[in-house]
């Protein structure tokens, strides 16, 4: 549906064009940026997550959140995973309305996806890192890394079974500071 992608390619990202542009966003060195993925990352190990992107936060790095899916859906699903603007992250991206807005066109499927050519699909979040000049992009599903190749942005793979050892560790870490309270 011809409207409904123009709303969306409206809003890319949780802010307007001139918020990216102004202020101190404009400004910030590449190696003050990350991004991370929210379905298969984020959502999979909501705790330790919190944890490394209230740190990551604190530490004066903006966060950027790159989905699949649509702002508002991203957005409703950040607020379930109780993961919170401003304390966890700074910006919502949206792959495809950041591609419905450069002009790339989408399918509406009978399983309600929207499908575009996945020779555009996959380098889609290295273009986004290279424009907001993200350094380091965190996600759990390797095809993401077409186009990362030749940009200042770096790529790094979040295999699920690394991430359950760190958050065991983390876990275990955790009772025994409680045991010696």
């Amino acid at each position: 549906d011809q409207s409904y992608q123009g709303q969306q390619a409206r809003s890319w990202c949780s802010k307007t064009k001139e918020e990216i542009r102004g202020g101190h966003m404009s400004t910030e060195r590449v190696g003050q940026r990350l991004s991370i993925d929210l379905f298969g990352t984020l959502d999979k190990h909501q705790n330790l997550m919190q944890e490394f992107l209230s740190k990551v936060k604190a530490s004066g790095i903006r966060v950027y959140i790159i989905t699949g899916a649509f702002n508002t859906f991203a957005n409703q699903r950040l607020q379930e995973l109780n993961f919170r603007e401003k304390i966890h992250y700074d910006l919502i991206i949206s792959v495809p309305s950041y591609l419905i807005n450069h002009n790339v066109s989408f399918v509406h499927t009978a399983a309600d996806k929207h499908v575009c050519d996945e020779r555009i699909w996959w380098p889609a979040k290295a273009q986004i890192c290279k424009d907001l000049k993200i350094a380091v992009h965190l996600d759990s599903d390797y095809r993401y890394r077409q186009g990362f190749e030749g940009t200042k942005s770096r790529f790094i793979y979040i295999a699920e079974t690394a991430l359950a050892g760190i958050e065991e560790l983390v876990l275990k870490s955790d009772k025994k500071e409680m045991k010696h309270v």
